[in-house]
């Protein structure tokens, strides 16, 4: 078990350099844990990379469901 902040989790859900080896990192972990301020805070990471154009445009909602999804799912 370990705990993610935002910056570990959007490693997960946006493509960074490091993504990879954190991706890596969470399917060997038995479990990751995190606060509900960080899931308020991937809202705003999601739709910041968005307006500046770093994702396609909806691509926001689309992660933000996937992380819904995955919390939903354990």
């Amino acid at each position: 078990m370990s705990y993610w902040d935002t910056s570990s989790l959007g490693k997960l859900y946006f493509l960074e350099a490091d993504s990879p080896a954190f991706a890596q990192k969470a399917a060997g972990d038995t479990a990751i844990i995190t606060t509900k301020l960080a899931l308020h805070e991937m809202r705003r990471v999601a739709f910041r990379k968005e307006s500046d154009g770093l994702i396609p445009a909806n691509t926001a909602e689309v992660v933000l469901g996937q992380v819904d999804r995955d919390i939903a799912a354990g």
